[in-house]
């Protein structure tokens, strides 16, 4: 297989694995949120709320829409609400959303080392930060550290 074949496979599997282990934690672990996830989540949820019946035109909706949080950047909780609109309300579901964050920190990280230095070298980076034991922990909690570590 040649290396254009083989190592976006070799991403995508270990983003699949990354993904595998944290739903499999998520099942295991049936703990309520500390008060810093359950305040992000709150937070996401009202963000869900306003973007279910949008009112594009409308100044005062995005007023409103801007003004849901008042210390918190809303990106996190617009993308939060987008995927809790797909698939549902719950803290675990919300927690999909560092599943677009990982993609992000694998494709960033194996396109820096690739252009850097080598493909092999790209792959080395994104393999290390997914196992970082640094970051593994923070996916499995709804805080914006995670993505925040991303960008």
């Amino acid at each position: 297989m040649p290396a254009s074949l083989r190592h976006p496979l070799i991403l995508l599997l270990l983003w699949t694995l990354g993904a595998a282990l944290d739903r499999i934690w998520l099942q295991l672990d049936h703990g309520m949120p500390d008060w810093d996830q359950a305040d992000y989540l709150t937070g996401a949820m009202n963000y869900w709320q306003a973007l279910k019946q949008p009112d594009w035109l409308n100044q005062d909706w995005w007023v409103g829409l801007w003004q849901l949080s008042s210390k918190i950047p809303p990106l996190v909780y617009v993308v939060t609400a987008a995927v809790m609109g797909l698939v549902g309300t719950g803290g675990d579901q919300a927690m999909m959303i560092h599943l677009l964050f990982s993609a992000v920190m694998i494709l960033s990280l194996y396109g820096l080392g690739r252009s850097l230095f080598s493909p092999v070298v790209g792959l080395w980076a994104a393999g290390l930060a997914m196992a970082a034991p640094g970051l593994y922990p923070l996916r499995h909690q709804f805080l914006l550290d995670y993505p925040w570590r991303r960008w």
